[in-house]
């Protein structure tokens, strides 16, 4: 079978050559007396060849190596563009919130939407937005902040033995804080079992309400 003129560039051919090459020059020192010029010059070609094989060998190791690194160095670039990704969507969702351009209001986009809120305000990624109960119904019975069997809604994070009541305003005065401090105080009534906090993410809140918000153990996140 004839060969073609890249069948001699091929490594596979090269290879050949190399081995036929070394081959060659095994016999000859073998038929050469170990002490004349000739059989030494022929073991240093030899030992040139097989130098030549290992620096192959080596280079073919190192090429492996630094292909695994770069791919391990892409996995961490996709790992943290998708963080970015994530980053982004728990924005939009905050702009969304805090605008209150919701379309729908009831469906499970809202629950979505807070859930990357809270993930960008509270800086945690767990949120999932099954935990997320939004305008809950609750009853003051004893009239603790109000007229008795007067209906409140509000928002709650529910975690193990833990409940977040929050909200999420773009403009929340002084009035608005000792109402949601005052829900928030209705909760821990009804829910004696549970941890209860509560947490207010505005924009840009007030100093009176900042100092309010401190004495009455409620964070705020802007």
């Amino acid at each position: 079978m004839s060969l073609r003129t890249e069948d001699y560039r091929s490594e596979e051919f090269a290879g050949f050559m190399r081995e036929m090459i070394r081959t060659e020059l095994v016999s000859l020192s073998r038929e050469l007396p170990k002490t004349t010029l000739e059989a030494v010059i022929l073991q240093q070609l030899l030992d040139n060849v097989k130098d030549h094989g290992n620096a192959i060998i080596g280079l073919t190791e190192e090429l492996a190596d630094t292909r695994k690194e770069m791919n391990e160095r892409f996995g961490q670039v996709d790992q943290r563009f998708e963080q970015v990704d994530q980053k982004f969507d728990d924005l939009k969702s905050w702009v969304g919130t805090v605008v209150g351009r919701f379309q729908n209001r009831g469906g499970k986009n809202l629950e979505t939407m807070t859930a990357g809120t809270l993930r960008l305000a509270l800086k945690r990624k767990d949120i999932d937005p099954e935990s997320i109960r939004l305008r809950q119904k609750i009853r003051d019975t004893d009239g603790i902040i109000g007229l008795k069997g007067r209906r409140y809604e509000v928002d709650i994070f529910a975690e193990g033995d833990s409940l977040l009541v929050f909200e999420v305003k773009s403009y929340c005065d002084l009035e608005m804080g000792e109402r949601f401090a005052d829900k928030v105080g209705l909760v821990r009534h009804l829910y004696p079992d549970k941890r209860v906090d509560g947490a207010l993410i505005v924009l840009e809140p007030f100093p009176e309400l900042l100092n309010f918000c401190r004495e009455n153990q409620i964070a705020v996140v802007s």
